[in-house]
């Protein structure tokens, strides 16, 4: 089964350039790490970055030693660790509650839209994810494993797994377990857990895992200790700083989303837990930790200043075993009300992606512009989700037993899910939203000692990984003000447009400047020649006539 949902989730891994903003840093760190030989200070672009802990930095650079830099071997280890995701969740149902709702778990999982689209882009929350849920899932065990050994095993997991969530996204790691197990053993009067969890060589435990890396860090740049723990922890949570702003029913929205297709079942299965998670929490409690561990993150993230979608894909296990449990519960006895009704959702849902296209063709404006360069399959997809949805249409009219409804449910799922992935980042390379990976491609081989490649008011953050350099930065300083301000050498390729605007009319040099197509319009660049414009809303030009 693990090997099946590794395979699910690297298919098309390395098809699409590295087009999500957030994407590629993650990268290029692991890169400059392996060039320098530095492990110790992450740096981006040249400029030291201490906005995540290393660790999913250092697995990124072991493979990248291996393995080279390439995009498919750059988002492996995200698949990797969703796969593991998927598998965690159902071995912890499958041990708890059954086979069904174990398989039944991983699936959902693995073919929900956040689920699936977050396997295929370089982001930390999929690795503290992982380990969030698999030290969550194992003091779920410790707990009901007897005295001895076999309960050891598990807190001791429990606490390893924090301390490597801490190394991957900071003080979550250790956050979101202490408060979901906290008020766990508070709301059921279990205090004598607190005797039994081996708190105090856990601690230790976790503080020697954790610590080596923050003091080598502080040691390494002094300045280290005020901005990673007091801006990017507490200034990040409480204020607009970070510029990531959204309501507080931001992640509502996103739980809903992220759960297609199976949001049809997901208020049906999250009420019968409400209706039993209190009465049943003297007894073994389970109902009350899985509820807390959905709603405390839920919470905690919707509170916060700083919002960005995959911030919640811890609870995402939670809300899949709801929903297992739902289904499982409806293919074991009589079809419910409910059940049908989302079964009918289902249905829907693939109806109006399939004629979401024709529509938006119809309609024009800037949504028929994106989707016009992938025509071809969006025609094929629409077709496949209305024959779906007819299909399930019919066997719900002819009730057909929920063992096979569901069934067909699940692979149309999975099919529908596939497509949309691919879908999706192919429309945006083609539109060249984001990449820079065609002007990239076309800079390599004209590179000469001694040119300059800028990015002007907005940094690419793909461009240094495909041209395997540093580039000269103009006004984009944004998350790298921090590593600029602290090391004045930086100022050297980290420059305003003063001294760019100097060394543009100056420079006897050849500098290739990416930019938007509007910056280029608004600012003055003297003799400027367009080298490459492909019709997007970024342009290529340089100082210089070819020859010179």
């Amino acid at each position: 089964m693990g090997i099946g949902l590794l395979l699910f989730f690297l298919i098309g891994l390395g098809a699409h350039p590295y087009g999500v903003p957030s994407e590629a840093r993650y990268i290029e760190i692991p890169h400059q790490m392996v060039q320098t030989g530095d492990w110790v200070t992450p740096r981006l672009n040249g400029v030291k970055y201490f906005e995540k802990p290393p660790l999913f930095y250092w697995i990124q650079a072991a493979q990248i030693e291996l393995f080279g830099t390439g995009e498919f071997s750059g988002r492996l280890w995200t698949a990797i660790f969703m796969a593991a995701l998927c598998l965690v969740t159902g071995v912890a149902a499958y041990r708890k509650y059954g086979r069904a709702e174990g398989i039944l778990s991983a699936l959902v999982l693995a073919t929900c839209v956040l689920g699936f689209v977050s396997s295929r882009i370089v982001l930390l929350d999929v690795p503290v994810s992982f380990f969030l849920c698999a030290a969550l899932f194992a003091f779920m065990f410790a707990i009901e494993a007897p005295p001895g050994r076999k309960r050891d095993v598990f807190l001791l997991l429990m606490y390893v797994c924090a301390a490597l969530a801490t190394l991957t996204k900071g003080l979550i790691g250790i956050l979101i377990p202490g408060m979901i197990i906290g008020l766990w053993i508070l709301l059921t009067g279990r205090w004598k857990l607190l005797r039994e969890v081996r708190l105090i060589p856990g601690l230790l435990l976790f503080l020697v895992i954790t610590v080596p890396w923050h003091i080598l860090a502080g040691e390494a740049t002094p300045e280290f200790y005020r901005f990673y723990f007091i801006h990017e922890h507490f200034e990040r949570f409480l204020t607009k700083v970070h510029g990531r702003y959204e309501p507080p029913w931001f992640f509502v929205v996103i739980l809903l989303a992220g759960l297609l297709p199976w949001t049809a079942f997901f208020f049906q299965s999250i009420s019968t837990r409400l209706k039993i998670a209190w009465q049943n929490r003297s007894q073994d409690g389970n109902d009350l930790y899985l509820l807390l561990w959905f709603l405390l993150p839920l919470l905690f993230f919707s509170l916060s200043d700083s919002k960005l979608i995959s911030y919640i894909l811890p609870i995402f296990p939670v809300a899949v075993i709801f929903i297992a449990r739902y289904l499982c519960h409806a293919w074991r006895n009589q079809e419910t009300t409910g059940y049908r009704v989302g079964a009918y959702l289902i249905s829907a849902t693939f109806l109006v992606f399939a004629v979401a296209f024709p529509v938006t063709l119809v309609i024009g404006g800037k949504a028929a512009e994106i989707v016009a360069p992938v025509t071809t399959e969006l025609g094929y997809f629409s077709l496949v989700m209305a024959a779906e949805a007819v299909i399930i249409l019919v066997l719900l009219w002819r009730h057909v037993n929920s063992q096979k409804t569901i069934t067909t449910m699940v692979v149309f799922t999975a099919i529908f899910i596939s497509s949309l992935s691919y879908i999706a980042p192919k429309a945006a390379t083609r539109s060249s939203l984001d990449s820079a990976k065609p002007f990239a491609e076309l800079l390599l081989p004209m590179l000469k000692p001694g040119d300059e490649v800028v990015v002007y008011a907005h940094y690419y953050q793909d461009l240094p990984v495909y041209l395997d350099r540093n580039v000269t930065v103009v006004n984009a300083f944004g998350e790298m003000t921090f590593g600029r301000d602290i090391e004045p050498r930086t100022h050297q390729w980290m420059i305003d447009g003063e001294t760019f605007e100097k060394r543009w009319k100056k420079s006897d040099h050849k500098i290739y400047v990416l930019l938007r197509r509007k910056e280029f319009h608004e600012n003055r660049f003297p003799n400027a020649r367009v080298v490459l414009d492909i019709g997007g809303p970024n342009l290529l030009v340089t100082n210089q006539k070819d020859g010179k």
